[in-house]
C-alpha cells in the first residue's frame, strides 16, 4: 500500500484529513509512526500507521540501538504502528521481534505477541510466547494466551490449561471494577482460546456461568458475547448499527 492507495480509501486530503464514513475527519496528531484523526471534543479517534504509506520505516540495527532508550509512549507508538500494517516483508522484522522478546518486559511482549505467532516458525514462536507467559508476573495474560492459541502448537492446550488454573486461583478474580477486572478478562479470554484450540466449551460451563455473573458489568458482557453461541442459557448481546449495546445485559 502507498499514499495514492490511501487517498483512494480516505480521500484526496489524506494525510491532512480523511473521509471516514462520509465525514471529513481532520488530523489530530502525528507521531513518528502513526497519524491519529478525530476530535478530542467528540472523543472519537482513528489511527493509521505511517508504515502503510512509507512515511515511517525502520532498520533492525537502528531500532535495536534506539529501543532501550525509548519511553513507554515511544515504544507504544512504534508497536501500534507496526501492528497496524503488514511488516512481513520488512527486512529485519523477525529479528526485531526476537530482540523485543529477549530484551523487553511484559508490556512489550503483550504488544508484539500476535506478530511473534504470525512471523516466526511455529515451535520457536510457541517456546518464546510460553516463556513470556510464565515470566509475566502480575501483568495481563490475554494477548499472550491469544497468540499461543494462534500458533496451533500441539502443546498449546497444556500451557493454556495451566495458565487458566493459575488465573482462577487469583483472589482478585471476583473483584468489582469501574471498567474491567483484568484478572477476570484474562480468565474469560484464556477459556476462549482453549475453545479455539478444540477443547469443548462444556468443560468450562460452570466457570463461564460464574463469569457471566461477575460483579463487573463489562466482564459479564465480554463473557456473554464470547460464549453466547455455545450455551442457550446465555442471553445474547444486542448491538445497534454503531456497535453499542442496546439492552440491559441481563440486569
Amino acid at each position: 500500500m502507498d499514499a495514492e492507495m490511501l487517498k483512494q480509501m480516505y480521500g484526496d486530503e489524506y494525510p491532512a484529513a480523511i473521509n471516514l464514513n462520509g465525514i471529513r475527519t481532520p488530523l489530530y496528531r502525528e507521531t513518528r509512526f502513526n497519524r491519529t484523526y478525530g476530535s478530542a471534543e467528540k472523543r472519537s479517534f482513528f489511527t493509521i500507521s505511517r508504515f502503510l504509506d512509507g512515511s515511517a520505516h525502520f532498520s533492525f540495527e537502528k531500532l535495536k540501538q534506539e529501543l532501550p532508550e525509548w519511553s513507554w509512549e515511544e515504544r507504544n507508538d512504534f508497536y501500534l504502528g507496526a501492528m497496524g500494517c503488514d511488516l512481513s516483508g520488512q527486512a529485519g522484522w523477525p529479528d526485531l521481534l526476537r530482540y523485543i522478546i529477549a530484551n523487553g518486559g511484559p508490556d512489550d511482549w503483550s504488544m508484539v505477541a500476535i506478530q511473534v505467532a504470525v512471523q516466526l516458525p511455529q515451535d520457536e514462536a510457541f517456546e518464546l510466547l510460553a516463556s513470556c507467559l510464565k515470566r509475566r508476573g502480575n501483568e495481563s495474560a490475554a494477548n499472550l494466551t491469544h497468540a499461543i492459541a494462534y500458533t496451533k502448537h500441539p502443546e498449546g492446550k497444556t500451557v493454556l490449561g495451566i495458565c487458566l488454573e493459575e488465573i482462577w486461583a487469583d483472589p482478585k478474580l471476583w473483584d468489582n471494577d469501574s471498567f474491567f477486572n483484568s484478572v477476570a478478562f484474562d480468565a474469560t479470554t484464556c477459556i476462549g482460546n482453549l475453545v479455539s484450540l478444540g477443547v469443548s466449551p462444556e468443560e468450562f460451563e460452570d466457570r463461564i456461568r460464574a463469569l457471566t455473573e461477575h460483579h463487573c458489568q463489562n466482564n459479564r458482557e465480554h463473557c456473554r458475547e464470547l460464549f453466547q453461541a455455545y450455551f442457550p442459557w446465555i442471553e445474547p448481546i444486542l448491538r445497534n448499527e454503531f456497535g453499542e449495546i442496546i439492552e440491559n445485559s441481563g440486569e
